[in-house]
């Protein structure tokens, strides 16, 4: 047993000193390796072959090993994402630092190409490894992004990488309100059958949430009223070019002379069925019109 243990010792202690000179050639790997095996059955070490063996492979492996993208956030079927225009890319090891090509596709498949100093700023964490990409634009609300590529980086050596191509690589960007667009926040005389209008930065799908507001009047007195579709409204959603459009028809008429104010908005999804953020704006308000009589 004392010679097994000295021999595991022994045999460490040359794997770390033989570490830097093996990895230059294949052949040093496949003698070192085919010592590994030699030691082990010599003394009885049979169920630590595969041990050594690894431990080879860890210490080896990396030597031959290619330039290649192993990590990418947004993490790929992300959704309700920031539009901040914000990639990271992780490599599996250090680059020279030199600036290559990020490709990605929108939902109309148009490919938008990552160049340092064209249409966006790159950097590097002082390692090497990790690609910080920041958009001049942000990424369009509501748009479905994939299949990404990367091309034109090489590794610490100068050794060029093969290019990264992922197609099933996406993800989803958040769809968000914008605003009231009608009634106007702060109108007055706002006629008795006037609908809601929200627009929206990117699109939604045909499903329909629900539209609150609270409301004090001098002959109803105070309360909430929540619009539903079917319920007691219409809520037709329509596109622009710059994303949703939605008008709640309430079926009832508003109450007159009455302050409706802190309109929330909820239950809404994106076209890929993802719920996109509530929106609320307890400032917003209007007052309806004082009908005389």
């Amino acid at each position: 047993m004392f010679l097994i243990a000295h021999a595991r010792i022994i045999f460490r202690v040359k794997v770390i000193f033989l570490e830097e000179n093996v990895k230059k050639t294949i052949i040093s790997r496949i003698m070192l390796m085919a010592m590994a095996a030699s030691l082990a059955g010599l003394f009885g070490c049979d169920e630590e072959k595969s041990d050594i063996s690894g431990i080879l492979m860890a210490l080896l492996g990396s030597a031959n090993q290619e330039l290649t993208v192993r990590s990418i956030s947004p993490k790929s079927g992300a959704t309700g994402l920031s539009n901040n225009g914000l990639i990271v890319i992780t490599f599996n090891r250090p680059t020279d630092g030199t600036f290559g090509t990020v490709a990605i596709h929108n939902t109309w498949e148009t490919p938008l190409t990552y160049q340092d100093g064209v249409n966006c700023t790159m950097s590097f964490n002082p390692r090497k490894n990790i690609l910080t990409i920041v958009g001049e634009t942000d990424f369009y609300c509501g748009m479905l992004y994939q299949h990404i590529t990367v091309s034109g980086f090489s590794d610490a050596d100068g050794n060029p990488m093969v290019v990264y191509d992922d197609p099933s690589y996406n993800f989803i960007t958040w769809t968000i309100a914008s605003g009231v667009a009608w009634p106007v926040d702060g109108d007055t005389d706002v006629d008795l059958s006037a609908f809601i209008q929200i627009d929206y930065q990117g699109y939604l799908g045909p499903d329909k949430g629900t539209v609150s507001l609270d409301y004090v009047s001098p002959t109803a007195g105070s309360g909430t009223v929540t619009y539903t579709d079917p319920g007691n409204c219409a809520i037709v959603i329509s596109d622009s070019v710059m994303g949703s459009i939605v008008k709640v028809y309430p079926t009832d008429p508003f109450i007159e002379d009455t302050i409706y104010s802190n309109i929330s908005v909820s239950g809404f999804r994106d076209p890929y069925g993802d719920v996109v953020m509530d929106y609320t704006n307890a400032g917003y308000d209007f007052t309806t019109v004082d009908v005389p009589d």
